[in-house]
Order: C-alpha cells, then structure tokens, then sequence
C-alpha cells in the first residue's frame, strides 16, 4: 500500500506517516524500484492504534513500547496495566496542579472584581 493511500485512509498527512515511519513507530516501508514506500496491509491499523494510544496521552516513546508489547508472545498485560497507572498518577497530578491554577486565577479575578485596586491591576501586578 502506498503512502497516499495509507495518508487517505487514515486521514493523516504523508509527512505525520514519514515521521511515524523515522520514530520507529512504523515498520521501514519497502521501496519500489522507482522508489515509492510500499507499506503493508497492517500499517492503517497500526496508525490507528497509535493515534488512539496518543488521545489518551501516552507519549511517542511510551506508544513506541506497548507496540512492541501487544507483537509479544509473553503476557504484557501487567507491564502495561502498571504503565497505565502512571499514567493516571500524571493524570492526576496534572489535575491538582490545574485546580490550584484555577484557584489563584479566580482570587487575581476576584480582586478585579472588588474594585479595590487602587488604579492598578492585579492581575498585571501580580505577573511583575
């Protein structure tokens, strides 16, 4: 299958597919003798599981590992139930830190909002 066709398919760009293809998320396509990719027939469900694996945040490089794991012969159900929880930890912490983001944007609002700001801005004075 060649690379427009595969782009086509999965509604990516040639460029995202080549850069799969360098990252080594990708197998090496075969080239033609007029140097076209040829990739195989498999190639649409594995940028599909690579984007869906991106939707719930796991990084290339953790991608680029539960694709070695799910070709396994062995069990990997552990190491990426394991990867999955770190994955939620991040989650997590990136939730604590986003509330308390929040919490200080909506008291630099409510100061605005009080009116005593003596001609000045909170918000910009709290930015200096």
């Amino acid at each position: 299958m060649t690379i427009g066709k595969i782009a086509k398919k999965t509604a990516l760009n040639v460029q995202t597919i080549r850069f799969y293809e360098r990252a080594g998320l990708l197998e090496a396509a075969e080239r033609t003798p007029s140097g076209y990719r040829q990739f195989e027939e498999n190639t649409v469900e594995r940028i599909e599981f690579i984007r869906k694996a991106q939707k719930i945040g796991y990084s290339l490089e953790e991608i680029k590992e539960l694709l070695s794991l799910s070709v396994s012969r062995e069990n990997p159900c552990d190491t990426v139930r394991l990867m999955t929880e770190v994955k939620i930890a991040e989650v997590n912490e990136k939730m604590r830190d986003l509330r308390e983001l929040k919490s200080r944007l909506d008291r630099l609002v409510g100061q605005c909002e009080a009116g005593n700001t003596e001609g000045k801005c909170p918000i910009l004075e709290n930015l200096t």
